[in-house]
């Protein structure tokens, strides 16, 4: 889940772990994933995809309105730090084994 660049399915070639699907909406990480990718299905915008059932999810929460480094700093008042409970809502979906 907003899967960036999918630097976890590069880290995770060397488990041998199978990547089921993403989900990113961002113009440029979606043409560098289907480029890398193109048999993963991307499920687009958290908010509104449907996810199977899979035995693990890897996720990073949007890091713009926590950042040291940005100049809001506006946490869970910005729409994308409340992402991060929409991945506490998702997770009771497909009930993976393991989440990072």
């Amino acid at each position: 889940m907003c899967s960036g660049i999918e630097d976890a399915a590069v880290a995770a070639a060397s488990l041998n772990w199978h990547h089921a699907h993403c989900a990113e909406v961002d113009p440029f990480c979606k043409k560098l994933l289907v480029y890398h990718n193109p048999e993963v299905l991307n499920l687009g915008n958290i908010l509104k995809a449907d996810f199977p059932p899979v035995d693990s999810v890897v996720a990073g929460a949007p890091c713009q309105s926590f950042s040291a480094y940005s100049t809001a700093r506006t946490g869970f008042d910005d729409q994308s730090g409340q992402l991060a409970f929409r991945f506490v809502e998702i997770l009771r979906q497909p009930r993976p084994r393991w989440v990072v």
